[in-house]
């Protein structure tokens, strides 16, 4: 939009410094404090299986990008900032739009006056936020994958990093925040209502006197090493709960079957479900529901996964958690994120793939060719 003004332009301090408990606090200007510079993300191993002979291939040798350069790691630290829509956050009227903390397509579409919210209103509440915060959430709120990948990675890196008095400020959430959402946060960092500040999404214009923004820990889902961190610190505190239990077989199949009909992603049906369910069944896959266990017991459930089958989609980004060599089967084709998820954990990736058709309503429906599906798990089973 040529009426924004973006932030990369603004002149940000820049300290190279990892000793985070020298951050200058009350904060008083605009920062960026850098605790690790950027980082090139992981390959994966993209294994074919289709009609055509099977094969193990690089993915980039195909003329598709596998990694890339990842964005650095650390902190915002800012005062007198306001905040709108879609987690836009304003300095001095500028957008900060750095990819370390705004998503590359979110950044495209605001370019492209795409992204009407982003602009000044009248009709907004103005409302002051006194007390300095954390601000974890932007793009998509409702959608899990946003939480597994962007914002809880984001709480992590400033309960691991930050000092306790910075650490327990409380975090800025629209108040349109999913109840699992919430319970994701408290189960993970022992965090109460009481950690927490609403706001609505749609009707507040917010002027925060002091703000701490962490960084995403990847740039466009190219992700820094550091996600491992976060990701075994999940694991050992999901083994670490009561009553979690290894018990859970190493084949599962991820079905979206009880959700279609709530899902706020793009809505996909498989009409020939109940024969692919079956199928799996008896080739001695495990049939998971990701809703139907809270968070920590998903963790549980992956962690203890090495071969995984499902739709494409956030359910199966839950892989992040699955040990390195596990192989990950996504119908239909893979995405570039699950692609990157398995460059980051030295996954083996496979993609089975469908012929999809868009009905009058614009939903996605598509079914599986039940031979060929026969072979693609045998196939599995011997890797």
């Amino acid at each position: 939009m040529d009426d924004i003004a973006y932030f990369s332009d603004y002149e940000v301090v820049r300290q190279h410094d990892s000793n985070i408990s020298k951050l200058i606090y009350p904060i008083d200007s605009v920062n960026e404090i850098i605790i690790s510079n950027t980082d090139i993300s992981g390959q994966a191993t993209m294994v074919v299986q289709d009609d055509a002979p099977v094969s193990e291939i690089n993915f980039a040798a195909a003329g598709k990008t596998l990694h890339g350069e990842t964005a650095p790691i650390g902190f915002f630290t800012a005062s007198n900032i306001t905040l709108r829509g879609s987690g836009y956050i304003f300095k001095d009227g500028k957008l900060l739009n750095r990819s370390s903390i705004m998503l590359p397509y979110v950044d495209g579409m605001i370019r492209e006056s795409r992204r009407n919210d982003i602009l000044p209103n009248p009709k907004l509440n103005d409302k002051r936020i006194e007390e300095p915060v954390l601000i974890i959430v932007a793009e998509a709120p409702l959608i899990y994958g946003h939480w597994l990948l962007d914002y809880i990675p984001r709480l992590w890196l400033a309960k691991t990093y930050l000092k306790k008095d910075i650490a327990e400020l409380k975090i800025l959430l629209p108040l349109l925040t999913p109840p699992w959402a919430l319970r994701m946060m408290k189960d993970l960092f022992s965090y109460s209502d009481e950690n927490f500040i609403f706001y609505d999404y749609y009707q507040d214009n917010l002027q925060i006197d002091r703000a701490v923004i962490p960084t995403m820990l990847h740039r466009a889902h190219f992700f820094h090493h550091m996600m491992n961190e976060f990701v075994n610190y999940s694991i050992q505190q999901a083994r670490n709960a009561q009553g979690y239990t290894e018990d859970c077989s190493g084949n599962i199949y991820i079905s979206r079957h009880k959700q279609r009909h709530t899902t706020s992603s793009t809505r996909r049906y498989l009409k020939n479900e109940d024969l692919v369910l079956k199928t799996v069944e008896e080739k001695g896959y495990k049939i998971i529901c990701p809703e139907e266990y809270d968070w920590l017991q998903q963790i549980n459930i992956f962690s203890n996964a090495h071969k995984v089958i499902g739709e494409a989609g956030s359910a199966l980004h839950n892989t992040i958690f699955s040990p390195g060599g596990a192989f990950v089967g996504t119908i239909p084709p893979v995405n570039y994120v699950q692609i990157s998820l398995a460059g980051l954990r030295s996954h083996r990736l496979a993609s089975f793939s469908t012929r999809d058709q868009r009905n009058s309503d614009g939903e996605i429906e598509y079914d599986i060719d039940l031979e060929r599906f026969h072979r693609f798990l045998d196939w599995i089973q011997e890797m």
